[in-house]
C-alpha cells in the first residue's frame, strides 16, 4: 500500500514533461491556433534573416520584413507590447545577426540613458500623475457633468474637443493626455462613443503643430534643417524655408477638415466607428470594454463612482498646467512638476486628499504610464535599428526611379505613407529622409518644396494611422481606452484623408513641375 502511495505521489510531483510538450505543441490544443502558426512563421523568418548577410538586407525590400512581422503579430494577438518586443528583436537579429540579442538588450539601456528620451518619459509620468489626481478627486467627472449640462448637443461637444485639441497642439503629447482626460467624460455624457472622442483628438492634436514655427513638429524640422546643414543662414533662414512649405502640407489640412465633416455628420460613420455608435445607441457603454484588462475595468468603475465636487477643481489645475508650460518655456518636466505640486496643495487644502493619499494617487498615475513607456522605448529602438537597415534609403531609392518629375511628390507621399503605416518612424523619418530628398528631387527634376511637404505629410499620416505610433498610444491613454479599439476605429478616416491628399499632390506635382 505504501509503495502504491509513493508511486502516486511521484507521478503527481513529476508530471511527464515530454508528454506535456507534445500536447502543448499540437495546434488543436491551443486556445488560439493562429498564434501557434504565427510563432512557427516567426521562427522560420528569423532563421532566414539570420542567414542573409546584412549587406544584402540593407536598403532593400528585405528591410520591411521585421515590421511586417510585427504588424502581423499585433493584428493576430491584439497585444502591442508583445508585438513591439518581437518586432524589435527580429530587426536587431536581422541587422546584427547572432550579436543582435545582446545589442537589443544594450539598446534598451542606451535608449533609457538618452536625455531626450528620458525627458519625454518623465513628462509622461508627471502627466499621468496629474490625470490620476484629477480623476481620483472626482474633478474630471464633475467638470464633465457641469459642461454637459451647458452643452446638450453631441456635435458641439465634439467640436469643442476638436478646438481644444488644436489649441493644445504646441505639444501633442501633453495635449493628447490632457484633452483626453478633460473631454472624455463630457462626450460620454452626450452618448458619444469613446472611439469618436479619441479620433477627434488624434486628428487635431498634432496637425496644427506643423503650421507655425513654435509647434513641436515644425520646430523639430526647422532645427533639423540647421543641424543637417541644409540651410546656411541658421535658424532664421530655416524658419523662412519651412514656412514656404506650409501651404503645401496638404495632409494635416485635409485630416483636420475631414474630422469636422465626420463630427457634423457630413461624412457617415463607417467600420468600427459605426459599430461603436450602434453599441452606445443600444444602451452599451461609451467606452469599449472588450479589450480592457480587469484592472482597467475596475478603474473605470471607481472613477464613475466618485462623488461630485465643484467643477473649479478641474479648471484651476488645467490653468496651472498651461501657465507653467508657458513660464518654463514649454519644459514639460519642470512645468509638470510645478503644476502637480500646486494641484496637490489645492486639493489637500480643501480636504479632498490627505498628503499621504495624494502621494499614493500620484504614484498610481505614474504606474499607469508604464505600458506607455515600454511602447515608447521599443518604438525608439525600432526607429534606430530600421535606420541602420537603410529603411528610408530604400523607399527614397524606389521613388528615385520615377521617370516623370511631376509624379515624384505623390510617389514620395504614397511610399512613405505605406512604410509609416507599417512602422512609423515619426520624427526619425525627417532626420533620415530630408537630406536624401534634397539630393534626389533635383536630380529627377521634381519640385523640391512639394516633395519635402509630401514627405512631412506622410510622417504625420504615420503618426495618425500606425496602430502602434506614439501619437495613438498617448491619445488612447488620455481617453482611458484600449489602443487597439482606438486605432482601428479611426483608421478608415485617416486613410481617406491620405487618398484625398495623394490626389492633391498629384495635381500640384503636374502643375508646379
Amino acid at each position: 500500500m505504501k509503495d502504491e502511495q509513493k508511486e502516486t505521489m511521484r507521478k503527481q510531483e513529476f508530471p511527464p514533461v515530454f508528454k506535456a510538450i507534445v500536447h502543448n505543441l499540437n495546434p488543436k490544443n491551443q486556445e488560439n491556433p493562429k498564434m501557434f502558426y504565427l510563432w512557427v512563421g516567426l521562427i522560420i523568418v528569423t532563421a532566414a534573416m539570420l542567414a542573409i548577410p546584412t549587406k544584402t538586407i540593407h536598403a532593400t525590400i528585405l528591410t520591411m520584413i521585421p515590421i511586417v512581422m510585427m504588424f502581423t503579430y499585433v493584428i493576430i494577438s491584439k497585444d502591442f507590447v508583445q508585438g513591439f518586443i518581437v518586432g524589435t528583436l527580429l530587426a536587431f537579429l536581422s541587422c546584427y545577426k547572432l550579436k543582435g540579442a545582446a545589442m537589443w538588450v544594450d539598446s534598451i539601456t542606451e535608449t533609457l540613458s538618452d536625455y531626450e528620451n528620458m525627458f519625454t518619459i518623465l513628462t509622461f509620468f508627471i502627466c499621468g500623475g496629474t490625470i490620476a489626481a484629477l480623476q481620483a478627486s472626482g474633478a474630471t467627472k464633475s467638470f464633465g457633468k457641469w459642461v454637459s449640462s451647458k452643452i446638450k448637443n453631441p456635435k458641439l461637444s465634439l467640436f469643442a474637443t476638436w478646438l481644444l485639441s488644436g489649441l493644445m497642439s504646441i505639444d501633442d503629447y501633453v495635449g493628447g493626455l490632457t484633452v483626453g482626460a478633460a473631454m472624455s467624460p463630457i462626450n460620454d455624457s452626450q452618448k458619444v462613443p469613446r472611439e469618436m472622442t479619441a479620433y477627434t483628438i488624434r486628428s487635431t492634436v498634432s496637425a496644427p503643430g506643423l503650421f507655425y514655427p513654435m509647434g513641436d513638429w515644425a520646430y523639430f524640422i526647422i532645427m533639423q534643417l540647421v543641424a543637417l546643414k541644409l540651410v546656411s543662414g541658421g535658424v532664421k533662414e530655416a524658419v523662412g524655408v519651412y514656412m514656404g512649405w506650409v501651404p503645401f502640407l496638404f495632409y494635416p489640412m485635409v485630416a483636420m477638415v475631414l474630422a469636422l465633416l465626420v463630427i457634423f455628420g457630413v461624412i457617415p460613420k463607417v467600420g468600427n466607428m459605426k459599430k461603436a455608435y450602434e453599441r452606445v445607441e443600444n444602451g452599451g457603454p461609451a467606452c469599449p470594454v472588450t479589450n480592457l484588462s480587469e484592472d482597467d475595468l475596475a478603474e473605470l468603475e471607481e472613477i464613475n463612482a466618485k462623488p461630485d465636487i465643484h467643477p473649479i477643481n478641474f479648471i484651476i489645475p488645467i490653468i496651472i498646467m498651461f501657465s507653467t508650460m508657458v513660464i518654463t518655456d514649454f519644459d514639460g518636466v519642470r512645468a509638470g512638476a510645478i503644476s502637480l505640486s500646486l494641484t496637490g496643495v489645492f486639493f489637500i487644502a480643501q480636504g479632498i486628499f490627505t498628503l499621504k493619499e495624494y502621494v499614493e494617487v500620484m504614484l498610481d498615475g505614474f504606474k499607469d504610464m508604464i505600458d506607455l513607456t515600454i511602447l515608447l522605448i521599443f518604438g525608439y529602438m525600432l526607429g534606430d535599428v530600421m535606420s541602420e537597415l537603410g529603411f528610408a534609403e530604400f523607399i527614397a531609392g524606389v521613388a528615385g526611379h520615377v521617370s516623370i518629375a511631376g509624379l515624384f511628390p505623390v510617389i514620395v507621399f504614397i511610399l512613405f505613407c505605406i512604410t509609416e503605416y507599417l512602422c512609423t518612424l515619426n520624427w526619425t523619418l525627417y532626420v533620415i529622409a530630408l537630406p536624401i530628398l534634397y539630393q534626389v528631387a533635383p536630380q529627377v527634376g521634381a519640385n523640391l518644396t512639394l516633395t519635402i511637404a509630401a514627405m512631412i505629410s506622410a510622417g504625420l499620416f504615420g503618426s495618425n494611422t500606425c496602430p502602434f505610433s506614439d501619437g495613438g498610444i498617448v491619445v488612447a491613454k488620455g481617453c482611458k481606452m484600449d489602443l487597439y479599439d482606438h486605432s482601428f476605429s479611426s483608421m478608415p478616416y485617416f486613410i481617406l484623408a491620405a487618398v484625398i491628399t495623394a490626389i492633391l499632390y498629384l495635381a500640384a506635382g503636374m502643375i508646379m513641375t
